[in-house]
């Protein structure tokens, strides 16, 4: 009964608004692309959000765990840093150094020129007057900067090839004191001690625990790969990293993902188009697929922008969202295309307007609302941070969408409608040559109303065929069969 009561009062509603869209068409086109055009000034804020926290659930195990650990190991990069007790990424720079003729780099005049890059790396200042260097702004313990321990070895390297100094791998007596494990492609003689390494990591970690500090950490990590790219080597070749990488691969996707955009967009007004139109180039709708695409681009425009001002940032998770509201936004048109057609072409624009929002106004209401308040469900149930973001931007968008598809795309409608109604070209809204050509009988093509009727006829007969099949369906013998 209330199911009902909401549907009557639904579809008187919606019939009342189909004749305020035909009577009042220009302000529900203008008023649309207006608030598009204001909430899209929202993309000034823009800014994306690449931290590794959306991903944690938030008073999860790792969440929870993470704070303990946080206590139990806590640290100081101004007094008490040590690599082992970081449980997160901090500001750095890491060079892998490898010989230029793939030999060992444990030979004296390779060696020797990896400490003169890491004495290179640490004494270079960032500005040239009352500038600073990389001891200044080190994560530090007992006031000095971490050591890349295995360049200890400078002074042992005959010992070692001569076998008088022996230096086990991976674990020895000495082996921490010289930190062996930054070596790499090591080879090792049968008592398991080093004999020869391929490469050599060496790090270099940066104090950013405050905002200021962190500003300098990323200007001597530009600094740092400036550096690197114009030093002059004879005989090591250098592979540089540093914290700002993994931000700048993440940012990339953006700009990967705004280059499948216009190829998605050309595909689905390509469909759209073509759904609408069909060999009746005057009752063809042609322009509301196209123009419902446009509506969806400003569903994304306007949520998006929304959310930018009120201080949403966009992860790389969102990126996927301008593809979902394409596929899920167009269907309201559909809908209504589909309720404009089974109107009576000798009514007036207004009248077919009404019936068309009657019948189809309430399946795209439910439809939406159901789209968007499944999306709401996922914020308040879901625990990880950039899903509760996605399924924000998703609910948005989608409820714009709706919004543009019952005010600007029957605006075009409408005006589609009325080019119907004056016997205009559906495509170029030109009046039809009176005597065609072959190309313009092909592309003028108009269906005469008695192919209408006997089109009108097989669809009652469909209908017919759909009525029986249902009687069919609805009996247990047939429910039995098809479990």
């Amino acid at each position: 009964m209330c199911i009902g009561i909401a549907y009557r009062f639904l579809s008187k509603t919606f019939h009342k608004h189909g004749i305020n869209v035909s009577r009042h068409t220009s302000w529900y086109i203008v008023v649309p692309v207006f608030m598009t055009l204001l909430l899209g000034t929202g993309f000034q804020k823009f800014s994306q959000d690449l931290s590794e926290d959306v991903l944690v659930p938030a008073g999860g195990i790792i969440d929870k765990y993470k704070s303990r650990l946080m206590q139990l190991f806590p640290i100081d990069l101004a007094s008490n840093f040590d690599p082992a007790r970081l449980l997160h990424v901090i500001h750095y720079g890491t060079v892998i150094v490898e010989a230029t003729d793939g030999g060992s780099i444990l030979r004296e005049f390779v060696f020797r020129e990896i400490v003169t890059l890491d004495r290179e790396i640490q004494n270079f200042f960032v500005e040239e007057d009352d500038g600073w260097n990389y001891k200044e702004i080190c994560a530090k313990n007992n006031g000095k900067c971490y050591e890349n321990k295995i360049l200890r070895i400078d002074n042992k390297l005959k010992a070692l090839q001569n076998g008088t100094f022996r230096l086990k791998y991976p674990i020895g007596n000495t082996s921490r004191n010289y930190d062996v494990l930054t070596l790499g492609g090591v080879k090792l003689n049968e008592e398991g001690c080093l004999i020869s390494a391929k490469a050599v990591k060496l790090f270099y970690f940066l104090d950013d625990s405050n905002k200021w500090a962190e500003e300098r950490a990323i200007t001597w990590e530009n600094r740092f790969v400036d550096i690197l790219n114009r030093l002059n080597v004879s005989y090591i070749k250098i592979k540089k990293d540093v914290s700002l990488s993994r931000l700048e691969s993440k940012s990339q996707l953006f700009v990967a993902t705004l280059k499948y955009i216009p190829s998605s967009v050309f595909l689905m007004v390509t469909f759209t188009v073509v759904s609408c139109l069909w060999p009746d180039f005057l009752r063809s709708k042609p322009w509301t697929g196209i123009m419902s695409s446009i509506a969806t681009g400003m569903s994304l425009v306007s949520g998006y922008g929304l959310l930018l001002y009120v201080g949403y940032r966009i992860s790389p998770v969102t990126y996927m969202i301008p593809f979902l509201i394409l596929g899920i936004g167009m269907d309201d048109t559909f809908v209504m295309l589909s309720a404009w057609m089974k109107t009576d072409p000798k009514k007036s624009v207004e009248e077919r307007m009404a019936e068309t929002f009657t019948e189809s106004g309430v399946s795209i209401t439910i439809t939406s609302l159901t789209n968007v308040a499944s999306f709401l469900v996922g914020i308040f149930i879901a625990n990880i941070p950039v899903y509760k973001e996605l399924f924000v931007f998703m609910a948005t968008c989608l409820l714009f969408d709706y919004i543009y598809q019952i005010t600007f795309v029957a605006a075009i409608f409408v005006l589609c409608g009325r080019a119907e109604e004056r016997q205009l070209h559906s495509l170029v809204f030109v009046k039809f040559p009176e005597n065609k050509n072959f190309v313009e009988k092909i592309f003028c093509f108009v269906r005469p109303e008695d192919s209408k009727q006997k089109k009108d006829n097989r669809r009652v007969r469909f209908t017919e065929l759909l009525k029986n099949f249902n009687e069919l369906i609805r009996k247990k013998v047939t429910g039995l069969f098809i479990i």
